[in-house]
């Protein structure tokens, strides 16, 4: 019997690398393939970003940068191909999951993304402050890279947790699924 890749699996290997217990590049394939969704493009994209030179180095220097606190330069730093921001915004969850990070690097995606919009419309604010998107020719919505954006919107979801007295990913998860 087969199962799918969980939120709790990425933590237990984001868990173990505290321990010196499996790699970065690990981590990074399996969020990506928890990511993937049904869109059929992510082993491709996958197989094109691990093809990136200094693939190793880029993802370890992010890992660390993650749980040194430092969101905004992991952020900036994450140049791998096929590595859209959303990607990015995983690869970071994952990484802060086994550490201490605050505040946490939660998810962005074109569905949290869709829920902002319709949010913000009723609250009079725009999803603009915390992502930058397009849409493409079918109507989804795409998040584009901005670390400044990002920090605005990880900001925001920590308030927000606070304020409900919950995890700020629990916020992020119900983004998603409305979206």
């Amino acid at each position: 019997m087969s199962r799918l890749v969980s939120r709790e699996d990425l933590k237990l290997i984001s868990k173990n690398l505290n321990i010196d217990k499996g790699s970065t590049e690990e981590l990074f394939i399996a969020s990506q393939i928890w990511g993937w969704g049904t869109g059929g493009r992510g082993m491709s994209h996958t197989g094109e970003a691990m093809g990136t030179d200094n693939f190793s180095m880029i993802i370890n220097n992010v890992f660390s940068l993650v749980r040194q606190g430092n969101i905004y330069d992991a952020y900036s730093s994450m140049k791998i191909k096929g590595c859209g921001a959303a990607y990015i915004s995983k690869f970071l969850y994952f990484s802060a999951l086994g550490g201490d990070v605050s505040p946490l690097p939660v998810i962005l995606d074109g569905r949290v993304i869709n829920s902002l919009i319709k949010i913000g419309v009723h609250e009079g604010w725009l999803a603009r402050e915390f992502a930058d998107f397009s849409i493409n020719s079918s109507g989804s919505i795409l998040a584009e890279k901005n670390a400044t954006k990002y920090m605005a919107y990880i900001k925001q979801m920590d308030l927000w947790a606070e304020a409900l007295s919950c995890p700020a990913d629990y916020i992020e998860y119900y983004l998603w699924s409305i979206g």
